[in-house]
């Protein structure tokens, strides 16, 4: 009895020896260009083989650890409001590697000043209060659209299928396609919207 209990425990610490030797790990630190810790960073590797994505946060201190890889070839990226976005493919991770890779996260294009920093940038990636109440007016009645306007933000994940555009909408796109955009209200600093959405906006405003 003793030995089958013995030999029951040897198998497992065997099966769970070989699961670990099967698995690898990437970490590393995030920083910004300044090369300053960056903590919150949205970190993933996505298994090219599978297309499953594995997730964490960089820490307070900038760490980050995507363990229990299976080996493969992955696509890791890092995403922080107001910097761009860091995507490096074909990043291979083998059985039992722990893999060092330190992320740096670099600026998009601007200026650098204010009203045109990394700030700015962030605006657009952060939820905004939708307004509530009646649609401001101008005084001759019409709806007022003065203001600052925040480009949409995705809400149903990437995978969820998209809706179809009205056939006015799909019209206006293929033409603005056809023109490389030079009647798109956002080629003249105009409020920039989604085809559509704008049906659902005119009939909310009139």
């Amino acid at each position: 009895m003793r030995s089958l209990t013995l030999l029951f425990y040897l198998s497992l610490f065997v099966s769970s020896s070989f699961a670990q030797n099967r698995v690898g790990t990437i970490s590393g630190v995030v920083t910004d260009p300044d090369r300053s810790v960056v903590s919150g960073a949205a970190v993933q590797a996505k298994n090219g083989a599978t297309g499953t994505t594995y997730k964490t946060s960089s820490s307070a201190t900038g760490d980050y650890s995507l363990a229990q890889l299976p080996a493969g070839t992955y696509e890791v990226s890092a995403a922080v409001p107001g910097l761009r976005q860091y995507v490096k493919k074909d990043i291979v991770v083998g059985a039992g590697q722990t893999l060092r890779m330190d992320i740096r996260l670099e600026d998009r294009q601007s200026l650098g000043t204010l009203g045109e920093d990394r700030a700015l940038f962030a605006s657009f990636e952060t939820p905004h209060s939708v307004p509530s109440g009646p649609t401001p007016r101008t005084p001759d009645g019409k709806p007022d659209l003065s203001g600052v306007w925040w480009s949409a933000r995705p809400a149903d994940p990437e995978s969820a299928e998209q809706p179809a555009l009205l056939p006015w909408a799909e019209a206006i796109a293929k033409e603005r396609a056809e023109n490389f955009g030079k009647d798109s209200p956002t080629a003249r600093c105009l409020p920039g919207l989604s085809l559509g959405l704008m049906d659902d906006l005119q009939t909310k405003l009139v």
